[in-house]
């Protein structure tokens, strides 16, 4: 009955609705009146739905049935020759894509190279016939209805999507190429992904820049890079020799196949580029840690050598504190002039003492910026300290200076006011950053000066040269200095008057004693070239004198022409005399005053030549 075939109808498409099917003006009159575009229409979404929509799980959301389903079939016949799936049409027609999934999941049942060489119609009846008797896939298309210049897309997807639940996920070897081979392949790609993976871990750690302010923690991280050196490095760095062995074997397959069937990162040249950053990175971070751990091993010495101050300083606080009371008891029956001397030696202590506490001051500002942990701890402690010593001060000032202050005592008065000036100054001179660069500055050029005044000239030719060329770089360091004392000046700026005034005095201090250091270098430059040039022309001049005694040594005096013999000997010694003008020439000029230099040398030709070049008249007088 027409009515029992209209409920059959319905129920059915309210069950399709209930699959969030959607139904675009398709009623269960259509179907029973037998609409052929609706009922075909009806069909495709019900195969659209049921059997093709499963190819999507595991994949990405965005990706529709039908792309999921052409990915799969590209990447089923990858490396086939002459396969290039682009649609559901023409791309099937030879029967080519066909014969390639058959034989890249089950290549015992077809030949390829009989494949290519037979007809599309003869391809596609054998693939369809393996197919439907070997998988019990239905065949729903005929060589003819594909082997067409309009393949059915709707026909062909139906089809493609029977032999993907038989065929989900190609096998990792490929048929067509070694197999051997391609199981190398894929123990080197097994490989190298744990290893790629590894190093990109272990480089992320590298780069962790944070480390624990304990010095027992960071041994402790210290003994955990040791044995992750002696450990996981040594066998990661087997695995890496392994992989180069594995890709050499690999190097004739990838040249059969005519590519590198490998992500890049998995590349051996990209691996070991890898391992090279990694280790360097790994160096600097165990240097890092090293030092790290020389730095708070510092800090935890320091802030022994402040904890055993502060506590040692405590005690010498209570002593100055009760010499103070009892001082104080007794300034009235003392004389006036022995209670000067009394409170001029506890002043001169609490100054000893004050210097005590600033270098604890310099010792917990250096463990403050170090971070060290317990510093805070030190700097409560120091802060107690120091009130304690400001309170001793003030005592001090109240019950022994002031009542002192009072007394007409002009010269002693001056004393103790110079002195507590002195304190002043040194306290300034000590604590300010200013002060401290100006003050190794003085020093800097009171030693160059010393050394300067000390140094030597050298004892021959080759000393008089390192001399000089010595002194040269260091008077170019000289005047590179000059740039230092314009900062001194500069720094004057951030003082004022008591401050200014003796920050000026040091900077004239360091004024006059630069200038002495330039006007001496100077000198020494000057005097040293003068000394070389002398040594040099006097050495040519001595060679010269003994070609000239060698000659005159052995002359014949028994000869019958001695005449002869005497004008030449006249004639040598004129070219003797001439041979010494370059020698006098020395001598007269401004190389004359470095002659007194030379005497200290080391050799008797030169003191000898010497007296020939000074006084040649007189010797060949006589």
């Amino acid at each position: 009955m027409r009515f029992h075939m209209l409920d059959n109808v319905r129920i059915a498409l309210r069950f399709l609705q209930c699959k969030n099917i959607k139904l675009v003006n398709i009623q269960a009159e259509d179907i029973v009146d037998g609409n052929p575009k609706l009922t075909l229409g009806l069909i495709w979404t019900v195969i659209l739905h049921f059997q093709i929509s499963d190819i999507v799980v595991g994949q990405e959301s965005h990706v529709t049935a039908k792309e999921a389903l052409l990915r799969w079939a590209r990447r089923s016949t990858a490396r086939y020759p002459s396969v290039h799936i682009l649609d559901f049409t023409t791309s099937w027609r030879d029967g080519l894509a066909f014969s390639a999934l058959l034989h890249r999941n089950r290549p015992d049942l077809l030949d390829w190279r009989s494949a290519r060489s037979s007809l599309p119609r003869e391809r596609l009846e054998r693939v369809f016939h393996i197919a439907e008797h070997q998988y019990n896939v239905t065949r729903l298309l005929d060589p003819e209805d594909v082997d067409t210049p309009e393949p059915d897309e709707k026909s062909l997807i139906t089809y493609i999507s029977s032999l993907y639940d038989v065929f989900p996920e190609p096998p990792a070897i490929h048929p067509l190429y070694d197999i051997k081979a391609q199981r190398r392949l894929k123990e080197y790609r097994e490989l190298a992904s744990n290893f790629y993976l590894w190093l990109r871990e272990k480089m992320c750690l590298m780069q962790d820049c944070y480390f624990p302010p304990i010095l027992l923690e960071m041994k402790k991280l210290e003994a955990e890079s040791t044995k992750f050196k002696n450990d996981e490095i040594l066998n990661r760095q087997r695995d890496l020799q392994q992989l180069s062995h594995i890709y050499l074997e690999l190097q004739n397959y990838f040249e059969s196949i005519g590519e590198r069937d490998l992500e890049s990162e998995l590349e051996i040249d990209s691996l070991e580029k890898s391992w090279a950053h990694f280790m360097m990175m790994q160096k600097e971070r165990d240097k890092t840690i090293n030092e790290e751990i020389k730095r708070l091993e510092r800090l935890q010495w320091l802030a022994e050598k402040v904890y055993r101050e502060i506590k040692t300083c405590d005690g010498t606080l209570e002593v100055l504190k009760q010499r103070v009371k009892e001082e104080s008891r007794r300034i009235e029956q003392l004389h006036p002039f022995d209670a000067k001397e009394l409170v001029d030696l506890l002043e001169q202590d609490v100054h000893m003492f004050e210097v005590q506490i600033q270098s604890i001051f310099v010792d917990v500002r250096s463990l403050i910026d170090g971070n060290y942990t317990q510093a805070t701890e030190l700097q409560e402690q120091f802060q107690g300290l120091d009130q304690r010593w400001a309170e001793l001060c003030s005592q001090l000032h109240k019950n022994l200076l002031q009542p002192l202050s009072v007394v007409s005592f002009p010269v002693e008065e001056r004393v103790v006011t110079k002195h507590r000036i002195k304190i002043n100054e040194t306290r300034i001179v000590d604590t300010n950053p200013h002060f401290r660069v100006l003050n190794e500055c003085i020093g800097w050029c009171k030693a160059r000066l010393k050394q300067l005044t000390e140094a030597n000239y050298g004892s021959d030719l080759a000393g008089i040269e390192t001399e000089l060329k010595v002194q040269i770089e260091e008077h170019k360091q000289l005047e590179k200095f000059c740039m230092k004392v314009d900062k001194c000046t500069q720094l004057k700026i951030n003082f004022y008057t008591d401050e200014l005034n003796l920050y000026s005095d040091h900077l004239r201090q360091l004024h006059k004693i630069y200038e002495e250091l330039l006007i001496l270098s100077t000198k020494r430059t000057t005097d040293l070239e003068n000394l070389h040039n002398f040594v040099q022309s006097a050495t040519n001049e001595l060679v010269w004198l003994n070609e000239k005694e060698e000659t005159e040594l052995s002359r014949d005096w028994s000869d019958d022409k001695l005449e002869i013999r005497s004008l030449e000997q006249y004639y040598e010694l004129t070219q003797f005399f001439s041979g010494l003008s370059s020698v006098n020439q020395v001598m007269g000029g401004s190389y004359g005053q470095c002659i007194p230099k030379a005497g200290s040398l080391d050799n008797k030709s030169f003191s000898w030549l010497i007296i020939w070049a000074v006084y040649p008249e007189s010797i060949f007088a006589e």
